[in-house]
């Protein structure tokens, strides 16, 4: 019965969920998933144009159990080398039975003056045994630009390529657009507008405490569908650990870990 279920749901959902390259929600850890302003080792998932931000190699393990169902888990896994240009490798994969939703993104940015370029080519796979499998390239890009000492914009757009899913169904083009702003070294408030064009808006913001540059307190909100998010970090000398719900309305709890380690 789950099987069917879980078919029926993705394939009716196949054009807005298919087109999300793995900008997943799992590595917001608690905030609300920004996207497009995001500069830590998650931004290899997300707006990859903030991959340069520390300047240090990065690999990054991110888990993602949505709903209590354990057919859509997913599991990502990255590595960011510096440089100029920094590069990037990322996987992910949801389902492992019924539906399994594969993607492997080659990353890149730039930066210039105060302004970070990002670009993705992205592979993805969609296999529901039995029924369909589907095979696509896309290619996503991001812009960051600091406006000031405290105030970071960052646009991001996946599918620009317009890539489809068969002679008649497209893939969406999503894009997302947000600002962080940081009061002080021990607080970042964002606030971020994203569309899928055809389908739905989402309005998000939310804030990060810093505790001493250890411990991280985050909570946010997605305002279109009223989904919170609550989450913890602890940073230990290159160990990153992070934590977090999110509760949806509807469809209840998800629960989301993450781990970072970086390297001079």
């Amino acid at each position: 019965m789950l099987k069917y279920l879980v078919c029926l749901c993705f394939i009716a959902g196949l054009v807005p969920v298919s087109g999300q390259s793995p900008e997943i929600d799992l590595p917001a850890f608690g905030s609300g998933p920004f996207l497009s302003t995001d500069q830590s080792h998650w931004s290899l998932f997300k707006n990859m144009a903030g991959m340069g931000a520390s300047g240090n190699w990065q690999v990054v393990l991110g888990y993602h159990f949505p709903y209590n169902l354990r057919e859509l888990q997913s599991l990502a896994l990255g590595l960011i080398i510096p440089g100029q240009p920094s590069l990037g490798v990322s996987l992910y994969q949801t389902g492992k039975t019924h539906l399994i939703n594969q993607q492997i993104g080659i990353n890149g940015s730039i930066s210039l003056h105060q302004i970070h370029f990002g670009l993705r080519l992205q592979y993805w796979r969609v296999h529901i045994p039995g029924i369909e499998s589907i095979n696509r390239l896309s290619v996503a890009l991001g812009i960051q630009m600091e406006l000031a000492d405290k105030l970071l914009a960052g646009i991001f757009v996946s599918n620009i390529t317009n890539s489809k899913t068969g002679s008649n169904s497209a893939l969406p083009i999503t894009w997302h657009s947000g600002i962080k702003y940081k009061p002080s070294s021990h607080l970042n408030i964002s606030a971020e507008l994203g569309h899928t064009l055809g389908h739905v808006w989402h309005f998000r913001t939310g804030i990060e405490f810093i505790i001493k540059q250890k411990l991280f307190v985050r909570t946010g909100i997605n305002l279109s569908n009223r989904q919170f998010y609550l989450g913890l970090g602890f940073l230990m000398h290159t160990l990153q650990l992070d934590y977090a719900i999110d509760l949806h309305p509807y469809l209840g709890l998800s629960h989301q870990a993450g781990l970072g380690y970086n390297w001079p």
